[in-house]
């Protein structure tokens, strides 16, 4: 009689033993199944994800945007889309005390009435040392530039002392636009005459249209003096 009961005893055991062998096995391919699960979503994100940068993650057909820097970069501007420049020695066309100029090419060679095809229209761009302290105003009315009708406005962009002309010439019709910055002893300026026609060729020299455009790059003027 006690022997049938340990009999008895080593079979229960004996089956406890394969029920949680079972149980662990199960458990075991669940977990396993809901890591490859987890693997698989890790592998598609990877391979549908661009890296995170600039050029990747910007929208198809966004312009690239181009840095004009003046002095060691402490004068910056974003030119417009496909405009390019050059570095000149242009300074003496304006004033004393210039630091460094460029003429600025708005994306074709456009001709004006001089120099018989030869000389294009630019906007003009420069960084002035100001050992005076001359407001944005009396800076550009100090160069002695113009006697034409002006319309002025006086506003700070981005912080900076501003001042903006728009001139034109009752005789001829011409019109030249001014955009002077003035930052501690530095002046930033930015011109360019933007209707100056020939009357035997009236369809030179009309460059009207990018004065929203010129408005729009003197405007993102930085400087850091």
């Amino acid at each position: 009689m006690n022997t049938n009961q340990k009999g008895f005893g080593h079979v229960g055991l004996v089956v406890a033993i394969v029920v949680l062998v079972l149980v662990g096995l199960s458990g075991w391919f669940v977990w396993k199944k809901n890591n490859q699960d987890k693997k698989d979503v890790t592998t598609i994100t990877s391979k549908d994800e661009k890296p995170a940068n600039k050029e990747e993650n910007k929208a198809e057909g966004a312009p690239v945007v181009h840095k004009l820097t003046f002095d060691k970069g402490r004068v910056s501007f974003t030119l417009p889309e496909g405009w390019t420049y050059e570095k000149q020695d242009i300074c003496a066309g304006f004033v004393d005390d210039c630091i460094e100029s460029v003429n600025i090419r708005p994306g074709e060679d456009l001709a004006i009435k001089y120099g018989d095809g030869t000389e294009y229209f630019r906007v003009y761009a420069g960084v002035f040392d100001n050992p005076r302290k001359f407001t944005a105003q009396t800076w550009l009315e100090n160069t002695g530039i113009g006697t034409g009708q002006v319309v002025k406005v006086n506003d700070s962009i981005n912080g900076y002392d501003t001042f903006q002309r728009t001139e034109q010439y009752d005789s001829d019709g011409t019109r030249i636009v001014d955009y002077v910055f003035v930052s501690n002893d530095k002046t930033v300026h930015v011109t360019a005459r933007t209707y100056d026609i020939d009357r035997d060729r009236p369809e030179i020299g009309d460059f009207r249209k990018f004065e929203p455009v010129i408005d729009i790059f003197a405007r993102s003027v930085k400087i850091t003096y």
